[in-house]
């Protein structure tokens, strides 16, 4: 025989219940648009005989309500205790885990087959009050002891699927058991605000161990704090929040951004995305200051990099990203992600390696590239200065990793050398500084440098026209210098 249908199967439920006039003496009134239809005597057929009152819904139907291809009404019903429930009596996987310890009161079991009550969609529901006190373990030290929340009530409310009935054993795989404290807001310090707290108790399928070590399978219990949080680096984060049990003498605190943070640390045009906040907390003392760990992600064009750093209660933090071979198109796409106009590149051959990323309390943003050549020239430890009007590089010159070179132009020598590339909009400029000694005084100088142009071919010549003995040929580009005095030279 085919297995009843789901509408079917609360038919039954219905036909099952008593149709004598219940004692209503010691009942409270029924909830508004529900009339008592009787009684259940074993809900979800448990064998413990756990007896529920009957209702069903007699009120006004929402407009354009449409009932389920399978049924011909619209049905919304209810199943209500009188006594406290443990979970793990409705669902027997759940004992010997902490469901065991968490007893919910005034009990309403709901099932509706489409949404007469727009709130939630169509299928089982359970609602109840639970007071959270220190039998309740991590969770209680969450909110009590974390929090500063003593011993509170919460009214619950989980979804137990679609396809059980009143008077047939639940099947579950997973649930979720999930109140909110909506007007509750926590200061646990001067840069920290917690609101819309809520909690979620989870139920789900895993691996248990016996007390020897034996693993075998049944449903696990864990739990979520939740809410919105800000800092006082920046009230217009949209951080969420989760608190969780670590298994220890610790709680893990989670708090993401929801949408990309613009502006981020104060950066004018610097977006980051998934930005992250994470530390530990002592689940026996109470939260009323935090050091946090971050993360986030920068994404510049086809350049990507990781951030992680700190973010401490007295607002410094302290953030870096290393970028692994950056060229002059990842300065190019840092350059436009921030300013929002692309940077020219020299006509030379410009190499710019790993670079680090920092954004630091204090000093703001900056980048510092390990490595950089120019043609044969190399230097090390280039800082980058950004501004609207383009990027300047600066690193001193190396020779062969043997420290302070020195440049020399024919007659000419420049002591403590260093490159200097400026990028701008539309041109791109390179020169070569430093010390120039003559006779008793120094002076700052700096030699450009550019690529020539390969000589013109001349015209053919008439053989009776050739000169002796021809000039030698020439072919290809070359380096040229030019030398100024640095303040001449130098345009960011």
């Amino acid at each position: 025989m085919a297995a009843p249908s789901a509408n079917g199967a609360h038919q039954s439920a219905w036909d099952a219940a008593t149709n004598e006039t219940p004692d209503t003496s010691d009942r409270s009134s029924p909830p508004k648009d529900f009339v008592l239809s009787g009684k259940l005597d074993s809900l979800f057929g448990l064998a413990t005989k756990l007896a529920a009152d009957f209702y069903s819904y007699h009120g006004e139907l929402p407009g354009g309500l449409t009932p389920p291809a399978d049924a011909s009404v619209p049905i919304y019903q209810l199943a209500t205790l009188k006594d406290d429930l443990l979970m793990s009596t409705i669902l027997p996987k759940l004992a010997g885990t902490e469901f065991d310890r968490m007893p919910l009161k005034n009990v309403v079991f709901t099932y509706q087959n489409c949404e007469i009550d727009p709130s939630k969609p169509a299928g089982f529901y359970i609602n109840g009050d639970i007071v959270i006190d220190s039998s309740f373990g991590a969770v209680h030290d969450a909110l009590s002891t974390v929090l500063g929340i003593p011993n509170p009530t919460l009214h619950i409310q989980g979804s137990l699927g679609t396809s059980s009935s009143f008077n047939e054993p639940l099947k579950l795989s997973s649930f979720m058991l999930s109140g909110s404290f909506p007007d509750l807001v926590i200061r646990p310090c001067s840069e920290l605000t917690l609101s819309a707290i809520a909690v979620e108790l989870l139920g789900y399928d895993g691996v248990r161990y016996t007390t020897d070590g034996t693993a075998y399978g049944g449903m696990c219990y864990g739990f979520h704090v939740v809410g919105t949080m800000h800092i006082g680096l920046d009230q217009l984060l949209d951080l969420t929040f989760d608190i969780s049990d670590t298994g220890g003498s610790t709680l893990a605190l989670t708090a993401t951004q929801v949408n990309p943070w613009d502006g981020a640390f104060g950066v004018k045009g610097l977006l980051l995305q998934a930005f992250t906040l994470y530390t530990t907390l002592d689940a026996k003392k109470l939260m009323d200051t935090f050091n946090f760990d971050v993360s986030a992600t920068l994404v510049a064009g086809d350049t990507i990099g990781t951030l992680n750093g700190v973010y401490n209660a007295d607002k410094t933090f302290s953030v870096s990203a290393n970028l692994t071979n950056l060229g002059t198109s990842g300065l190019s796409d840092l350059y436009e992600h921030i300013h929002g106009s692309l940077l020219a590149v020299p006509k030379l051959s410009v190499q710019i390696g790993s670079a680090t990323l920092t954004i630091a309390s204090g000093s703001g943003f900056s980048v510092n590239i390990q490595d950089l050549s120019v043609e044969h020239y190399t230097g090390v430890n280039a800082e980058v200065d950004f501004s609207s009007a383009g990027a300047v590089v600066k690193a001193n010159l190396t020779d062969n990793g043997s420290g302070e070179n020195t440049l020399k132009f024919e007659e000419i020598e420049i002591d403590k050398a260093y490159i200097q590339i400026t990028f701008a909009a539309k041109s791109a400029d390179v020169i070569l500084g430093g010390e120039l000694r003559w006779e008793s005084f120094t002076l700052d100088a700096g030699v450009h440098i550019y690529r020539t142009a390969p000589p013109a071919v001349p015209p053919a010549t008439p053989l009776n026209q050739l000169p002796a003995a021809p000039p030698a040929a020439s072919s290809g580009e070359a380096l040229s210098g030019r030398t100024q005095p640095d303040n001449n030279c130098f345009s960011p």
